[in-house]
């Protein structure tokens, strides 16, 4: 397809618009917790790919082992996040969403997105029938370039880890 085509140009358009408004709710949600940017990062990160150790968050966020060791003191401190033991190897430190850290992305998602009610409000009938036999496709077609994330939601191993959660160890 012609990257320059009418469709491509509008689709471009229609990015940069969610995108925008998306990331606007977002800083303003995030601002609004206390929380810093990269802070509420880890919260989202464990929200969509689940628990992991503090040395896979620290590759992930690409900053050193203290740099990580401060953001997660202050999620942990504030009640978003929980430290244990690993069970297979108790050198390693695992991180999982408590309950309320869970909630926390929850609700920051909702904010992200309430534009999104307006906006198919908007839209007569026939517009918002067109766009839900559209966007199957469009969502099918990103799929197939590649999951960048796994964006289903709280991911976590047990049902209700944010709940019950091993208790931290010294």
């Amino acid at each position: 397809m012609d990257p320059n085509s009418k469709l491509a140009l509008d689709l471009r358009r229609w990015i940069e618009a969610l995108t925008m408004r998306s990331l606007y709710a977002w800083r303003k949600f995030v601002k609004d917790t206390g929380l810093s940017v990269p802070q509420f990062g880890v919260l989202v990160r464990l929200y969509h790919d689940g628990p992991c150790d503090m040395r896979t968050l620290r590759e992930h966020l690409e900053i050193s082992s203290a740099g990580v060791s401060q953001l997660v003191d202050r999620l942990v401190q504030g009640g978003l996040l929980a430290r244990f033991e690993d069970p297979q190897d108790r050198r390693v430190r695992r991180l999982v969403l408590t309950a309320e850290g869970c909630s926390l992305v929850e609700r920051s998602n909702s904010e992200r997105f309430r534009w999104v009610d307006a906006l198919l409000a908007g839209l007569n009938p026939e517009e918002r029938e067109m766009l839900g036999r559209v966007l199957p496709s469009l969502i099918a077609a990103e799929g197939r370039l590649g999951m960048v994330s796994n964006l289903s939601g709280c991911s976590v191993s047990d049902p209700s880890p944010a709940i019950k959660v091993p208790k931290e160890t010294p």
